[in-house]
């Protein structure tokens, strides 16, 4: 009897050409699509749906790509992601890399095991040499929260965002302004703390005012360490009216910090957050906000037109400050 991969090799193109001949999908030229159906009738090869899904090794399903799941804000695309595609009859797996090595894995394991037929990265950076790869094993992509090169993505302006929440603590009447965020070396490659700080610096440099080094502080990523940097920046003796942590994880560092230190928010000290995570509400926060669990949704549903053989463009987000009580008037 013969499969879909006898035919993808007697017609000399990829299984997943023929698959898109077979669901009648655009995308295939015409002088292609001939000579597959011609070699289908020859073979008298039928398709059921095992066939269509598990062609070399090919499954129906879904991939998402996660760093951290004990982050907050991945949690909430994640969630977005699992709500899009409830409806949508595709098994959906899920793979954590939280070391460049789980993500080189994971990646392989995609490339060269059980092909999902999509997959959805969350946050990670992948380098050109990975994109083609998956390009080349035929396993549509989407981004989410990361730009990767020729891959639809679901984005925000991390260096916009940064000057929003910097210009509104300007606004507010602020002028020594901290930053707390990631160190700039990461094994995984981020890169939103470092834009948001651009951004921050570009909001400073905007309204003529020069930022003090010791104003800016980085370190690995994680709540323990923005407590210890705002430590640091507490104890100078010209110390900022106001601070700007990178992610709302960072921010409550900050906020417990800040409360060591016998200081009250926002009395003695401003802050304000990125993200606006769940927990952000019930302790206040001030943040800016992304749309976590729309751009899972969305990034969900862009996946899904390009398994239909609809092409899908880059998805722009847009940012807004949440005002509560972590920040007062200077």
């Amino acid at each position: 009897m013969a499969t879909i991969l006898d035919v993808a090799r007697e017609a000399g193109v990829g299984v997943g050409t023929v698959s898109r001949v077979i669901n009648g999908r655009e995308r295939v030229a015409p002088d292609t699509r001939a000579r597959v159906l011609k070699v289908i009738e020859r073979l008298e090869y039928s398709p059921n749906q095992s066939a269509r899904s598990l062609s070399m090794g090919r499954t129906d399903a879904i991939c998402v790509l996660v760093p951290f799941l004990t982050s907050a804000s991945v949690n909430a695309r994640l969630q977005g992601v699992v709500e899009a595609l409830r409806s949508s009859g595709r098994e959906v797996t899920l793979r954590v890399a939280d070391t460049p090595e789980q993500r080189d894995q994971a990646i392989a394991a995609i490339v060269g095991g059980s092909k999902p037929a999509g997959l959805m990265v969350i946050s990670l950076p992948l380098s050109e040499v990975t994109i083609a790869e998956l390009r080349s094993a035929e396993v549509s992509t989407v981004a989410i929260d990361v730009a990767l090169p020729g891959v639809p993505s679901v984005t925000v302006d991390d260096v916009a965002g940064g000057k929003l929440a910097t210009q509104y603590l300007l606004d507010r009447g602020h002028r020594a302004i901290g930053f707390v965020g990631d160190d700039d070396e990461q094994k995984l490659g981020f890169r939103s703390s470092t834009n948001r700080r651009l951004g921050y610096l570009q909001a400073m440099a905007d309204s003529g005012l020069g930022v003090q080094p010791e104003y800016i502080k980085t370190g690995p990523f994680g709540r323990e360490v923005a407590h210890r940097l705002t430590r640091e920046l507490l104890s100078l003796e010209d110390r900022p009216t106001a601070i700007f942590a990178a992610s709302d994880t960072l921010a409550f560092g900050v906020l417990e910090s800040v409360a060591a230190h016998g200081l009250s928010v926002p009395e003695d000290i401003s802050v304000i957050g990125f993200d606006d995570v769940e927990l952000a509400p019930y302790v206040g926060l001030t943040s800016v906000r992304q749309p976590l669990f729309e751009s899972g949704k969305l990034g969900a549903a862009a996946l899904l037109s390009l398994l239909d053989g609809t092409d899908v463009d880059d998805v722009p987000l847009s940012l807004t400050v949440v005002e509560r009580s972590t920040v007062s008037d200077r």
